[in-house]
Formats: C-alpha cells, sequence, structure tokens
C-alpha cells in the first residue's frame, strides 16, 4: 500500500522583499515611468529577500519536526507567489521539492495557496475565477486542485484557504460568514461533480488547508455530510486544536486534512499538530474560542528561537500519513 505524508501550513504572510529597479528584467534602455513607480528586478539571487527570514527559519523548522524529514506534500497558505513559494523551496528547504504550484488569485493583500511535493504533480485546476451574482470571486484565494502520482496510483488535493472571520462591523463579519458557507458547498458540489456516482466512495482526494471555521459549522457541513473524515477527529478532544491567537489568548481549530470515504478507510494512524513553532505570550493556559470551560496548556516547550516576536505561525502545522488504497 503506497502511503504519502501531507501537510497543511498557514504561513502566516510570506512575502517576498525585491530590491526594486527601474527598468523591467531584460530591458536595456530606461523609459518614462510614474513617479514613485519600480520594476521588479530579474529573479536572480541577491534581487530577493523573505520577509521575517527567523521566522521562515522556524517554519522551516517546523515543517522537519525538529528533525531532518519533511512530508511529501505540503500545502501552504498566505504565500504571496510561486516566486516566495520556490525561494522558500530553495533557501530554507534545500530544495526538497522538485514540483511546486501556485496560481496567483484575486485576493487584494496577495496570499495565495500552493503546493509543494516531492512525487509528481500530473494534473491542476483552478477555480480562482469562479464568480457569485455580483461579480465577486468566490474563492479569492483559489480553491487549488493538484493531483500526484505515486507510481500509477492517483491522489487529488483541494488546497484551500477560505474567507477569515474578520470585519470591523457585524455587517462585515456576518459577510464574511455567507462567503465562507458559499465556499464550503462549492467545494462539496466540485467533489461531486468530478468523483460522481460510485466513483466517490473509491477516489482517493482530501481537502486540505484552512478552512477558518469550526468542524461543526455550516461551513463545514458540506463537506462532512459527503462522508468525508476530518482527520483531526482521531485525537482527543482538547487536543483537536492548530491556531493559537496569542492576543485573545484563545485557540481553535481553522486547519484540516479532510478525507474522503475511500482515503478514510484505507489510512490508520493519528496526525500529528507541530505546535512548538507558535509564539508565546506568558500565559500557562487558554481557552478554545467560544468556550470558558475547555483549558488547554500553552506553555508547553517551544522550539529555542521562539519568542513573543519570532516564530513559525500563529497556525500549528497539522501531518498526517495517507495510504492509498488499492
Amino acid at each position: 500500500m503506497k502511503k504519502v505524508m501531507i501537510c497543511t501550513a498557514n504561513m502566516h504572510n510570506m512575502f517576498l522583499l525585491y530590491r526594486a529597479d527601474f527598468k523591467a528584467p531584460g530591458q536595456f534602455r530606461y523609459e518614462e515611468i510614474p513617479r514613485g513607480f519600480r520594476y521588479l528586478p530579474a529573479a536572480i539571487d541577491g534581487n530577493q529577500l523573505l520577509n521575517h527570514p527567523e521566522s521562515r527559519k522556524l517554519a522551516a523548522t517546523a515543517l522537519k519536526r525538529g528533525g531532518d524529514s519533511l512530508p511529501d506534500v505540503l500545502v501552504l497558505q498566505e504565500v504571496e507567489s510561486i516566486a516566495a513559494l520556490d525561494f522558500f523551496n530553495k533557501h530554507y528547504l534545500d530544495g526538497a521539492y522538485p514540483y511546486t504550484m501556485l496560481i496567483g488569485s484575486h485576493h487584494e493583500r496577495l496570499v495565495n495557496v500552493g503546493v509543494m511535493s516531492i512525487v509528481p504533480i500530473i494534473c491542476v485546476r483552478s477555480h480562482k475565477d469562479e464568480q457569485v451574482e455580483n461579480g465577486e470571486y468566490l474563492f479569492s484565494r483559489d480553491c487549488l486542485e493538484v493531483t500526484i502520482d505515486l507510481g500509477g496510483s492517483l491522489l487529488t488535493i483541494f488546497a484551500n484557504h477560505f474567507k477569515s472571520h474578520f470585519g470591523s462591523i457585524a455587517e462585515d463579519r456576518d459577510a464574511a460568514d455567507a462567503i465562507r458557507l458559499r465556499q464550503g458547498e462549492r467545494v462539496a458540489e466540485i467533489l461531486k461533480e468530478k468523483f460522481s456516482g460510485e466513483f466517490f466512495g473509491t477516489a482517493a482526494f482530501a481537502v486540505v488547508g484552512d478552512l477558518n471555521d469550526a468542524p461543526g459549522s455550516a461551513t463545514l457541513a458540506p463537506l462532512l455530510e459527503l462522508g468525508m473524515e476530518d482527520v483531526l477527529k482521531r485525537l482527543p478532544e482538547d487536543e483537536r486544536w492548530s491556531h493559537y491567537w496569542a492576543g485573545r489568548n484563545i485557540v481553535s481549530h481553522l486547519d484540516y486534512i479532510l478525507l474522503s470515504p475511500a482515503l478514510s478507510r484505507s489510512s490508520a494512524g493519528i496526525p500529528f499538530i507541530e505546535r512548538r513553532g507558535l509564539p508565546v505570550n506568558g500565559k500557562k493556559t487558554a481557552f478554545f474560542e467560544g468556550s470558558n470551560d475547555m483549558a488547554v496548556i500553552i506553555d508547553f516547550e517551544r522550539f529555542p528561537e521562539v519568542d513573543e516576536r519570532i516564530y513559525a505561525s500563529d497556525h500549528a502545522f497539522v501531518f498526517f500519513s495517507v495510504a492509498l488504497p488499492h
């Protein structure tokens, strides 16, 4: 039985810094450009840096779970571009991933979903241009389908980063909830369209990423009602959290690896959540979001480099090894 280790990791605003230039790459003469604007330079070493490099080193340590091995497939959120993804792979992961994929989305903050894989990516499909009735893009950060080939056995991953809860007023938050619900419903539709009829029960696929809502939410219901399994449910209830909001001292379950029925049946074991890269705030316990009676210990050991300013991400990275069905 073929196995592949999957990890979902919200990289917490991973952007490239550029040594801006007055001319476009390959351009030999200057031209008039608007005041205050510059071209990005040629993508060569020395012209680019990742923001918060100490935190990126910690993220690499967390992705290796403090050791030397990396997961086979990484699903990343909040990555600026394919250039940023490849820079991180080359300079922080020693180029471990020969296959990378990111399609620039319509999100105003330029935070995208990307995939890096040790095994070949053979098929890609983007949903970034799907629109709702008012013309807005449903998946502003894409729902990216990536199919990988494990020696003839195929696994399709749907990489996602759903709309956040944040809004300055209640009306904005209600609108965000509605968008997130539409996203959950549409992903369920995509799954049923792609794996129709009896094929749904035998196909190997997973919905992976930051879905920005709780397991019992309306957002997740359309996916779970299809028979998909949230692998974090294999952990004790007080261990099922992946996000730490240090400012409010709350934890929540936002990051998911949802398995198709066939993958759920064939994949034993429990997930691993790497929390040693999370920020600190000096408190010993935190509470689950929306609950004042479920406290969790948060003064656990961090990686030595972690402090109030430097940390891998505000999201813990979730790992799970799936076994492809015959």
